[in-house]
Formats: C-alpha cells, structure tokens, sequence
C-alpha cells in the first residue's frame, strides 16, 4: 500500500480537522495509508502558538520523506501547505503531487465507497496521476488539467 501525505488546510480551525479525517478515510477506502499530521499534532499543539506551529510544520517535513505521495485536497493553499508541498517537490518530485478539489457537500464516506470503488473504478485500472475530482462521479474520467505551481 502506498503512504499518502494529506495536505490541507487548518489553521487551527476544528471544522478543518474534521475534514481531513474525511480524507483520510477516503484514502483508506481507496486503499491507501493516509497520514495527515494536523488530525494528530492539534490534539497536543496549538497551531495558533508560534513554536508549535514551526515545530510541527518541521515534523511534517521529516514525515514527508517517508511519503509516497502528496495529495493536496481544496483549491485554497495556505502558507503551510505551500511550505509542504515545496519540500516534498524538492525530496520526490512533480509526479508524486495530486491536487484534489472537492465540494464539501460531497465529503462523506458513503458517496466515496459508492462512487471510487464501483465497477466504473477498479482499483486495478485506475490511473496512476488521480485526476482533479470535480464531482466523486467523475473520479475515474477527468483528466488532471490544472498547474500545482
């Protein structure tokens, strides 16, 4: 199984853990192994404190390397992520790098089982770059068209 690294938003905002727990179990449902350091570091750092912040974007980097792949889920990117993704850039590469976006109305766990793991996308056939998600009914068939720089 492939280590996904998810980047996301958080800024100390709650709402932003609970949808990178959303991510996560997507991923697991795609059958990868997400890890999404905000969901686990803000249980015991304050992403508002200045030294917790730099110790955790820090740890995030030495997570990076043991990253597969990078996958950046909205279309806003923080200072954080774009610290993230730079390094990760620089450690594997352009090709390692997927960007998601995805409406928030379509986050749930039972649409993404329904929808990535269905007849139309085996696991088997799917593509190695992840397209851009639109809607979780196009996952398989929209072609990534936007730049991560």
């Amino acid at each position: 199984m492939r280590i996904v690294f998810v980047c996301s938003p958080f800024q100390g905002r709650k709402e932003n853990i609970e949808k990178a727990k959303r991510y996560c179990r997507m991923l697991v449902d795609m059958g990868y192994i997400p890890i999404a350091p905000h969901a686990y570091f803000s249980q015991f750092m304050d992403d508002l404190n200045p030294d917790d912040r730099r110790k955790a974007l820090e740890m995030n980097k030495k997570i990076l390397e043991f990253c597969d792949e990078l996958w950046i889920f909205r279309d806003e990117i923080t200072e954080g992520m774009k610290e993230e993704i730079e390094y990760f850039r620089t450690i594997k590469g352009d090709d390692k790098i997927r960007k998601l976006t995805v409406p928030d109305n379509h986050i749930n766990v039972t649409s993404y089982r329904k929808n990535i793991i269905s007849k139309d996308c085996k696991r088997e056939s799917k593509p190695e770059i992840i397209p851009e998600i639109d809607e979780p009914s196009n996952f398989c068939s929209k072609p990534c068209s936007k730049s991560l720089k």
